[in-house]
């Protein structure tokens, strides 16, 4: 019976891939413009480069948002000033916060008191501040090209300073959250990432630039210094992407490049700098947003093509609405007249025959805008308001009473999707969202509907196994494979560093196996992505492991030559030097570790048996005092540290 049931099950899951696959067949997978920039290898010149010649269109969208969208740090671009200055307290961390410039300079200090005295101190500066400030002013630090996110946001419609959307509720990383592509190529014009890595940038342009809507302005600069010229008044120019002269839905595709926020699923090969205006985004990726029964009400911040894509205006339109409709992208939204908004509006609408009462219209300033879009706020980002670009007529929010239930996972840009595009989705939506075991189930049936002759299979099985901790299956699917067609399978650097992603699980899982083929795997996933250093140090305890301790310590000088903050590097760096009975360095990894993370216990545990081992008894008594504090309720830390007390004062 259950065997009939299983069957059952699976056929209608093929049944409804199936009929996925059949809808919109007529849709155009890749776009054919007839833009010359588009081609592979034209370069990118830069705003500067474009300025020069429009210069109207060029200072107007440096003070859009998006023109502000990232920047280097300064007292100018900072939306907070003096209101950084208040203090942020994480209750479950017991850590404070405190901003203060110095001069030029945002520096951010994390501290902890206990009885008046400060156990911990540390300071890092500002590099980049990131947001426009209409919404929100976060901040991100940088060392030697590394770029992680600080745990402080402004949020400026409320003047509030808080943590970070997902820092909160004992959620706070401090200064280790990664801000890779995806998140830096929707901030700016092209970061250039090193390949290899998740966070490491070679260059970061200062905001959103021109070509990112034009695409990279090289021929056209070229034809236009040879005096070539196209009277675009009756032709098009084919030298650079006009958005306007694209088709609707191609114009669409621009602003859904980073204003249709969710969970990205990149097509095989490609990475999050690949799209350029005149494609379809579906050509890159494909972008998914979970539906709630609450949906209508709830929704994340860069929503807007999606929420405007289910409006009865668009829908209604005959594809004559869309963002370029109402917004022009070189000039902000602060300095646009609300007049220019229902203008639109009334374009389709008579206003003398708006159905609401007169007096509310009157209260209102007979503004469209105010109630047929209202502002709301996101589910992702907490103290702002963003303006609901769901045209319609809303109810209260105290007037619905839905229940925040899952009902099913859309792709927004691409209504055909592939089995891997799909498991993937679930997958991630799992890892990076919300950890429910009813989107792991989901993806096992689009994997198995996947060619398991296709590196594809590998890679989401590999995923799959690895999310589920079961590691035995996991080798079990690795021994389907040659190791000849494992080896032309998992060879790629890439931006995305799949191939590498996939080493470093296979690796882990071999690991809790107490397989020693994980650092077959360790090695491999350090090759494919040098730069990724959580790989290189789990490379390093599987060198020590082995007892190949110049091995492990080459590669723990590596990372910690390029990130002198990676604390389990020094932590694993100084247990190697106290095999070694170096005493000295040992103490001083160990301590610079502590430093940078009065929380990680392994330094504290390991630096007390290095301070009772040496003879360092009060050393060693103020470390387990520490001890005590962060972990009250360790009765052999507490019976530790009162022997060592008694032994002392005999």
């Amino acid at each position: 019976m259950l065997k009939k049931l299983s069957t059952y099950f699976f056929l209608l899951a093929g049944i409804l891939i199936l009929s996925q696959h059949m809808q919109c067949t007529s849709e155009k997978d890749v776009a054919d413009t007839g833009f010359r920039n588009l081609a592979p290898g034209v370069k990118y010149v830069g705003k500067e480069t474009c300025g020069s010649c429009h210069v109207e269109n060029h200072q107007g969208f440096l003070q859009t948002g998006m023109g502000q969208s990232i920047d280097t740090v300064s007292w100018h671009k900072s939306a907070a000033k003096a209101a950084l200055e208040g203090n942020l307290y994480d209750t479950v961390l017991d850590l404070h916060y405190q901003a203060e410039w110095r001069g030029e300079e945002l520096w951010l200090q994390e501290y902890r008191m206990r009885e008046g005295d400060t156990l911990h101190d540390r300071w890092v500066r500002a590099s980049f501040i990131i947001g426009s400030g209409q919404h929100t002013n976060s901040h991100l630090w940088m060392h030697n090209g590394y770029v992680h996110q600080m745990p402080f946001t402004y949020y400026t419609q409320e003047g509030r300073l808080d943590f970070p959307p997902g820092f909160e509720g004992g959620k706070n990383t401090r200064f280790s959250r990664p801000i890779g592509l995806e998140c830096m190529s929707c901030h700016n014009a092209k970061p250039d990432l090193v390949l290899g890595s998740t966070n490491k940038f070679e260059h970061v342009p200062q905001g959103i630039d021109c070509e990112r809507c034009h695409g990279p302005g090289e021929i056209h600069v070229k034809e236009k210094l040879a005096g070539i010229f196209v009277d675009t008044a009756t032709q098009t120019d084919y030298s650079i992407v006009n958005p306007r002269k694209l088709p609707f839905d191609l114009q669409f595709e621009i602003c859904q490049r980073c204003h249709l926020q969710g969970n990205a699923v990149l097509k095989e090969g490609k990475s999050f700098q690949d799209f350029k205006p005149g494609m379809y985004l579906k050509e890159v990726m494909d972008v998914y947003t979970p539906r709630y029964s609450d949906s209508d009400v709830n929704f994340i911040m860069a929503s807007h093509v999606d929420r405007l894509k289910s409006s009865a205006c668009f829908l209604e339109s005959k594809q004559n609405l869309n963002c370029f409709t109402c917004h022009n992208p070189h000039v902000s939204v602060l300095k646009t007249e609300r007049a220019v908004f229902n203008k639109k509006c009334g374009s389709c609408h008579q206003q003398d025959k708006c159905t609401e009462l007169e007096s509310l219209r009157l209260e209102k300033n007979d503004d469209c805008v105010s109630c047929h879009m209202p502002k709301s706020g996101s589910i992702d980002i907490p103290h702002v308001s963003v303006t609901d670009h769901k045209i319609g007529i809303h109810k209260e929010k105290e007037d619905i009473q839905a229940k925040r239930e899952f009902v099913q996972l859309v792709a927004v840009n691409n209504p055909r999707t592939s089995n891997r595009s799909r498991a993937l989705a679930f997958l991630q939506q799992y890892e990076r969202f919300e950890p429910d075991v009813q989107f792991l189930d989901s993806a096992y049936v689009y994997w198995q509907n996947m060619n398991q002759q296709q590196e594809a299979f590998l890679h989401v099985g590999v995923l799959y196994h690895y999310l589920r901790e079961e590691h035995k299956q996991l080798r079990t699917l690795l021994h389907a494979y040659a190791d000849e067609e494992l080896s032309n399978w998992l060879n790629q650097v890439t931006y995305d560093n799949e191939d590498s992603w996939t080493a470093y699980r296979i690796a882990q899982s071999l690991d809790a196996l107490e397989d020693d083929q994980a650092l077959k795997y360790y090695q491999l996933a350090s090759k494919l992505a040098p730069f990724q250093l959580d790989f290189r140090n789990k490379l390093a305890v599987s060198y020590l492991r082995q007892n190949q301790i110049s091995e492990a310590e080459a590669e723990l000088n590596f990372i910690l030559k390029e990130f002198p903050y990676h604390v389990e590097a020094l932590n694993n760096r100084a247990y190697l030097n106290s095999m070694r009975g170096n005493i000295a360095q040992a103490e001083k990894d160990y301590l610079k570790a502590i430093e940078l993370d009065p929380d990680y216990l392994r330094a504290r545990f390991a630096l007390v048996g290095l301070y009772i081992n040496e003879g360092k008894s009060k050393l060693a008594l103020k470390q387990l005092d520490d001890l005590v504090y962060l972990q009250p309720d360790n009765q052999q830390v507490i019976q530790a540290y009162h022997s060592l007390k008694e032994e002392i004062n005999e």
